[in-house]
């Protein structure tokens, strides 16, 4: 299954062909919309369980895109960053439940996208997030942010996160392998041939 999803996560760009209704291409990602009537916040845990229900198997984070609950979360990340922080810190959310947080958080601003990033390594780094898969998730996502963690990978803070969590000694070897290519600006420049290949 995490490798259907990194393959997916990698591939955005075929996202804008998969549901016009949601989704318009440009240049800088994908920007999806919705009603934009101001909103009451909701809880934010209750909002995941009901959009994991409404999706069962996350095989495809496109899929997402049906689901009200989750486009309402996608279009206010800043006003659940905190909470979904506090979400991908409890041991009793499952994986995918904390998939779904990490996708919803894709719209944030480069700047405070990148503060999630560095955040969620403190998280790593202090055992509190077990799992490296959703650190990869957080830096590979593209279908709306524009791969702010690649995109920056000279940017001082990325490069500190990006060096510790490296030199961590749960991180996978396959981890560290891709951090070292981001590092260098190869990840970027594939991904900069491939938005142009694609147009």
């Amino acid at each position: 299954m995490q490798q259907i999803i990194v393959f997916t996560l990698l591939t955005t760009n075929i996202f804008c062909a998969c549901n016009d209704k949601v989704a318009n291409d440009t240049k800088e990602g994908i920007i999806f919309k919705s009603d934009t009537t101001k909103q009451q916040k909701m809880n934010f845990k209750e909002t995941i369980d009901t959009i994991e229900k409404r999706v069962v198997d996350l095989t495809a984070a496109v899929d997402l895109f049906n689901v009200k609950e989750f486009i309402n979360l996608f279009e206010s990340p800043e006003l659940y960053k905190s909470d979904a922080l506090n979400f991908l810190s409890t041991d009793s959310n499952s994986t995918q439940q904390k998939m779904i947080a990490i996708y919803a958080m894709q719209k944030l601003p480069a700047n405070e996208y990148i503060n999630f990033f560095i955040r969620m390594t403190s998280m790593y780094l202090n055992d509190s997030l077990a799992d490296d898969y959703l650190l990869l998730l957080v830096i590979a996502a593209d279908f709306s942010s524009g791969s702010p963690i690649i995109r920056n990978y000279d940017n001082n803070e990325v490069v500190i996160a990006l060096n510790k969590i490296k030199s961590d000694r749960k991180t996978s070897d396959n981890l560290k392998k891709w951090i070292d290519k981001i590092l260098s600006g190869k990840s970027w420049k594939k991904m900069e041939e491939r938005r142009r290949d694609n147009g």
